[in-house]
């Protein structure tokens, strides 16, 4: 009853009256619309505000947004979730028992159509909404380093989605590819991968000696990143308790850029596409791109 309170005295907040950006206050309000199923009729509204606005907040933000970020992408993954609804659609397709690892990906390059926001519960389906316009916002801000944040996130929502094909189909036809194919494409031309270092199955093996990053601390424990780390990621004599910290993680660029390229490569190769690694083929902006066209 306390969330509900919370979420219920959010559903007209005002940015202006209280510490938050214009954006952040859409965004919670959109939570809150969501949670308690009130004032539906309002949410446009929000998502007006959010795509108005969340780009100025994140290029002001600057490095506190790394943290921003990754809350943002984990509250919509709970969203989507219905916050534990036990009839949410979603959560109930992503259960064990409709697991298929024969079909990863299938529907990412189908033509089947997305189910109708008309048949879907209203709440979902706002969720939905909610998850696909601030993917977009962020994959088109993907030269500022700290979105990475949130796209580290996501993606590896969307691998562990890619493992049930029936859930798949609720998001997949409505997840904005062709962003996501020009913002990886785009930061390996700048910071190419070396494929060879994307071959190993965990994306972040312990055998790499990786520190682990704020987001993952927070994605551990969480459904969809079950078995995406290995244990001693978090326990190994590499971690610094330093690397909570935005400050530090701020530096650590470069590495939550190759975790990213590292589930882009995944997911480009589980669409049958082609990794590119030949360093003229980069650099020539070939028509398969470095993890793969979208033009099909």
């Amino acid at each position: 009853m306390l969330i509900t309170g919370v979420f219920e005295a959010n559903l007209n907040i005002v940015a202006s009256k209280i510490s938050l950006s214009a954006a952040i206050a859409a965004i919670v309000r959109a939570h809150a619309i969501i949670f308690t199923g009130h004032s539906l009729n309002t949410f446009d509204e929000s998502l007006r505000e959010i795509k108005s606005n969340l780009d100025r907040h994140i290029t002001r933000k600057t490095k506190e947004y790394l943290q921003q970020g990754y809350y943002i992408a984990i509250s919509n993954y709970i969203a989507l979730l219905g916050y534990s609804a036990d009839n949410n659609p979603l959560a109930v397709l992503l259960k064990p028992q409709f697991s298929n690892q024969d079909t990863i990906m299938a529907h990412a390059n189908s033509t089947t159509k997305s189910p109708s926001t008309s048949t879907l519960p209203p709440t979902f389906a706002a969720a939905l909404r909610l998850f696909i316009q601030t993917a977009e916002i962020h994959l088109l801000c993907i030269d500022d380093k700290n979105t990475l944040s949130f796209l580290h996130v996501t993606l590896v929502f969307i691998r562990h989605v890619a493992g049930y094909s029936a859930a798949a189909t609720f998001l997949f036809p409505s997840f904005p590819w062709r962003h996501i194919v020009y913002a990886l494409n785009g930061t390996a031309v700048r910071h190419p991968p070396k494929p060879s270092a994307n071959k190993p199955p965990n994306l972040a093996s312990a055998r790499d000696k990786a520190r682990p990053l704020q987001e993952e601390w927070a994605m551990r424990g969480l459904s969809f990143a079950e078995g995406h780390f290995p244990e001693e990621l978090f326990t190994n004599k590499n971690v610094d308790l330093e690397t909570h910290y935005p400050k530090a993680e701020s530096m650590r660029s470069l590495e939550r850029l190759k975790r990213v390229h590292k589930l882009g490569v995944q997911i480009a190769e589980e669409k049958g596409k082609k990794f590119a690694d030949d360093e003229e083929e980069r650099e020539s902006g070939s028509e398969e791109g470095v993890f793969w066209n979208d033009e099909d």
